[in-house]
C-alpha cells in the first residue's frame, strides 16, 4: 500500500512540471480586429498589441464600458443568470477601483486625457468546488484530475476564463492598444472552492493588477 501510494505521488510530481505549465489563448470574436497581436511580457497578458508612435502616458484617466462576458462553449453550465452578471460586473468593476486606487480616475465621459476600455471575459468556465475538492484531498483523483490537464489543457471542475481587451482613445475612437489573456484555476488554489465563480473572481483580480501595472509603467511610476 505504501509503495504505492508512493508511485501514485511519483506521478503526481511529473504532471505537475508538464501539466501545470500549459495555457491555451483562442479568440472570441469580441475584438474588431486580432492583427498585430504579439507575444506578451513575462507575468503580462498572452498577447499584446500598441500602436506604434501612441504616447500612453497622456490618458490620466480612464473609461470602462459595461464588461461583456461569454460563456465556454462546451461549459457544463449553458448561460449566466443576469443576477450572477450583474454580480460578476460589479466585482470585476471593484477589482479594477481597487487596483487604479485613486491614481487613475474612472470617468463616464469622453475626453482628450481619457482612455475607453472595451473589456471582454470569454471562455469562462465555472468551477466545481465539490468535485474540485476531490482532487485536492485524494491522491488517486489528484492523478487523474492532473492527467486531464496534459491531456486537455485544462484542469477539470477547477474554472478557467479568457480575457480580451481594447484600448481606444476616447475622442478619436481609434483602437491604440489590444489584449489577450487566458487563466486556468487550480486544484490547490482556495479560490477554486469559493464557489462556482471563485477562479474567475480571482482572475478579475489579477487582470486589473496588470492594467495598474501597465499604466504604472506608461507613466515611470514603477509600480509606485
Amino acid at each position: 500500500m505504501q509503495k504505492n501510494l508512493f508511485i501514485v505521488m511519483a506521478l503526481v510530481a511529473g504532471l505537475l512540471v508538464t501539466g501545470c505549465s500549459h495555457k491555451k489563448t483562442t479568440y472570441s470574436g469580441f475584438l474588431r480586429d486580432y492583427s498585430g497581436l504579439q507575444k506578451g511580457p513575462k507575468g503580462g497578458p498572452d498577447l499584446v498589441y500598441k500602436k506604434p508612435g501612441v504616447d500612453f502616458s497622456k490618458y490620466k484617466k480612464v473609461l470602462v464600458e459595461p464588461v461583456v462576458f461569454y460563456l465556454k462553449k462546451d461549459a457544463e453550465a449553458k448561460g449566466i443568470q443576469p443576477k450572477v452578471m450583474a454580480e460578476l460586473e460589479d466585482a470585476f468593476e471593484k477589482e479594477i477601483v481597487k487596483a487604479l486606487n485613486g491614481a487613475y480616475p474612472m470617468v463616464d465621459k469622453p475626453g482628450p486625457d481619457v482612455l475607453r476600455i472595451r473589456i471582454a471575459i470569454t471562455d469562462v468556465e465555472p468551477s466545481n468546488p465539490t468535485l474540485g475538492t476531490v482532487g485536492a484531498v485524494m491522491p488517486a483523483g489528484m492523478a487523474i484530475n492532473l492527467i486531464s490537464n496534459v491531456t486537455t489543457g485544462s484542469s477539470v471542475n477547477v474554472g478557467s476564463a479568457s480575457m480580451e481587451a481594447e484600448f481606444i482613445d476616447s475622442e478619436t475612437g481609434e483602437v491604440i492598444g489590444k489584449v489577450v489573456d487566458h487563466i486556468e484555476g487550480s486544484t490547490y488554489d482556495t479560490a477554486t472552492l469559493k464557489g462556482k465563480w471563485g477562479h474567475t473572481k480571482k482572475a478579475f483580480q489579477q487582470w486589473a493588477q496588470m492594467l495598474r501595472k501597465w499604466l504604472d509603467s506608461v507613466h515611470g511610476r514603477n509600480g509606485s
